[in-house]
């Protein structure tokens, strides 16, 4: 059985793998469509004080959600082509945010495959890339051990694989 999430067309499939089988529009709040943009604004990370000081792309805003309250420019998108080369946008609340990606979509990846979410050792947001028949892992748990160690299911060599701080488990 497949769920799919409505608001980033995610699927989520019966072995808890998820998987975008085509791009999706976000529907981005209307303050952060409407704003003017400047390249020569403020760009990701920059301090902020306000959404309006973010308008460097479209979708701008300023997250203050660090523990000292000081603001910085995040920047989201409503659809891929917003996001450049190499990655995709995946909708959620509000504006999307752009993530890594090696495929856009279930039907890039070839018979049977899927451009499935992973969450690459060292980075703090998930990444696409197509499955494939040399995959030993689809989603994190599925590398637990019973040592207690924290394993995660990441790419290594061009297949999905359990690493251990960077190290390959099997």
């Amino acid at each position: 059985m497949e769920t799919v999430q409505p608001a980033s067309g995610l699927v989520v499939d019966g072995d808890g793998r998820v998987h975008r089988p085509a791009a999706a529009r976000c529907a981005a709040p209307p303050a952060l469509r409407a704003a003017p943009v400047d390249p020569g604004g403020r760009a990701e990370g920059a301090r902020c004080d306000r959404d309006a000081d973010c308008n460097q792309r479209p979708y701008g805003s300023c997250d203050a959600a660090n523990q000292l309250g000081i603001g910085a420019c995040v920047y989201g998108c409503a659809a891929d082509a917003d996001c450049g080369s190499g990655k995709l946008c995946v909708c959620g609340d509000g504006a999307g945010r752009c993530v890594s990606a090696s495929c856009r979509a279930d039907a890039e990846c070839g018979s049977g495959q899927l451009c499935a979410r992973y969450f690459p050792v060292n980075a703090n947001r998930a990444a696409f890339a197509c499955t494939t028949a040399r995959d030993e892992c689809h989603r994190d748990c599925a590398c637990d051990g019973d040592d207690g160690v924290t394993r995660v299911c990441d790419l290594d060599q061009g297949a999905r694989r359990c690493i251990i701080g960077g190290r390959r488990v099997h």
